[in-house]
């Protein structure tokens, strides 16, 4: 069974308990706020990228544990190259609030390539709603797949490479905070290290992070983040990166009951490299659209991230199961 299905079989499992579920609210109900969804854009991600945040402190003590994993196919013929593959990655962690104004999120990203079979499916979804593949049909399927048109110089058969082993720590203060909206001001510290393989590098890297959270309803909420991006430009030898990047993004959670709330996303990245004629130098853009089922002191969330307007520098099509627990 491919990871895709084992993804929607737990989905669907959890979503046939609110069969037998109550109209009442749980006692300790907790609102998780925006989807913790990391980038897919490739040269992005190899690096420290974007989470949006909610403004909002906790309560002093609190714990919140987190896990999620994603499965993504990416699909790029540009000017100066072809990426077609697969990556996939596991992202765990804890969050953790030492005062009403404090949060610390300690969290390890682990992604490689590996088989996840997606693109039938996303063939699929792009012939359904007649969208343009972008030459995805020329092409076989399940491809690992890399060249650099000006130079000649492929990469192929790396299915089972490391991508990212890196660990990240995130220190958060809320520094204004009302009962409809939060402003906070993070910092995040990232090392990755890669052993060997195609993708062996070393980089350590950091941000400063704005974050806003607003309710207009107790059902719909807005939160934004804006990050600054300062990049180790020596970690990867195929592409010339900018030293700094500024990232943004945008979430919207509308929250039908206790148990069952949607949420949506956009995401913008400045692009990640110098050559101005290159798609890599380019803003990407991902609209994420996600489902949360609430446990009340837990919760499920299904999501799938697409790319728009440029249409090669970021991951094709992507989806991400999580799991969130507090205490």
């Amino acid at each position: 069974m491919s990871p895709l299905q084992h993804s929607m079989l737990i989905l669907f499992g959890l979503l046939s308990l609110q069969v037998h579920a109550t109209n009442s609210a749980p006692d300790n109900y907790t609102d998780f706020g925006p989807l913790l969804t990391l980038t897919q854009a490739p040269i992005p991600a190899m690096g420290l990228s974007l989470k949006t945040r909610d403004a909002f402190g906790w309560e002093k003590g609190t714990l919140e544990v987190y896990g999620q994993g994603t499965v993504s196919s990416v699909w790029a013929d540009g000017a100066d190259y072809i990426a077609d593959y697969y990556q996939n990655d596991v992202n765990i962690g804890f969050i953790y609030a030492p005062a009403d104004d404090w949060k610390i999120d300690v969290n390890y990203l682990y992604r490689f390539a590996g088989n996840n079979k997606l693109d039938g499916l996303v063939n699929g979804f792009h012939d359904a709603l007649g969208l343009d593949d972008n030459g995805r049909h020329d092409v076989d399927n399940d491809r690992f797949y890399i060249k650099n048109k000006k130079t000649g110089t492929t990469l192929e058969d790396f299915q089972g490479d490391t991508l990212n082993n890196a660990l990240n720590l995130y220190v958060e203060k809320t520094v204004f905070e009302t009962k409809r909206q939060a402003l906070s001001l993070g910092g995040a510290l990232y090392y990755n290290k890669v052993f060997n393989g195609n993708f062996a590098q070393s980089s350590f890297e950091q941000a400063i992070q704005l974050n806003y959270a607003f309710y207009l309803t107790d059902a719909n909420r807005f939160y934004t983040s804006v990050n600054f991006v300062h990049h180790d430009t020596d970690s990867i030898d195929l592409v010339n990166l900018r030293e700094f990047t500024t990232n943004g993004s945008i979430s919207y959670q509308y929250l039908f009951n206790e148990r069952h709330s949607i949420l949506a996303e956009f995401r913008m990245q400045q692009g990640a490299t110098h050559n101005d004629e290159n798609e890599l130098s380019m803003v990407s853009f991902e609209p994420i659209v996600g489902y949360r089922y609430s446990l009340g002191f837990a919760a499920v969330e299904f999501s799938f991230t697409e790319n728009v307007i440029n249409s090669d520098n970021s991951a094709d099509f992507s989806l991400t199961l999580g799991y969130r627990q507090r205490f």
